[in-house]
């Protein structure tokens, strides 16, 4: 494998507000469109509920926080990303996503800092914070 391909890693930019974010494309493994989100009373800070997914309920995180937001989101998003990571499938309910698609590799975060987003990629010319389910989980999983 030559320098250039394995240099290569694939982005799927996803969208809150204004905001735009990455995830990694690896990890995706549906787009859905608006989805009802069942709740789940005394669950942890930033579980916004569950969605049927596949025959199991997956968890839906709420992603505006990690942006900055300083109130959970309550209203409906266009769009849910299903991705899996090896500790289990959760949902983000976000505004919009583009296509995946492959980029120079991650870099330390400068120029974008968030939370959960120790690394940033660049997109059409845009910097992005690469959000990082597994770091998220693991912060879920200790405020539980």
């Amino acid at each position: 494998m030559s320098d250039d391909a394995m240099s290569e890693f694939v982005a799927m930019p996803a969208r809150l507000g204004g905001i735009w974010f990455a995830l990694d494309a690896s990890a995706v493994r549906e787009v859905l469109g608006r989805v009802s989100v069942t709740s789940v009373p005394g669950g942890p800070v930033g579980l916004m509920g569950v969605i049927p997914w596949r025959g199991r309920a997956v968890a839906v995180l709420d992603v505006a926080p990690m942006l900055g937001g300083t109130h959970p989101s309550q209203e409906p998003r266009n769009r849910t990303v299903v991705l899996e990571s090896s500790q289990q499938a959760v949902a983000l309910p976000v505004d919009g996503v583009r296509e995946a698609r492959p980029i120079a590799a991650p870099r330390p975060a400068h120029a974008v800092r968030m939370p959960h987003a120790s690394l940033e990629v660049e997109v059409d010319e845009r910097v992005m914070a690469l959000f990082d389910l597994n770091e998220w989980l693991a912060t879920l999983g200790d405020a539980a």
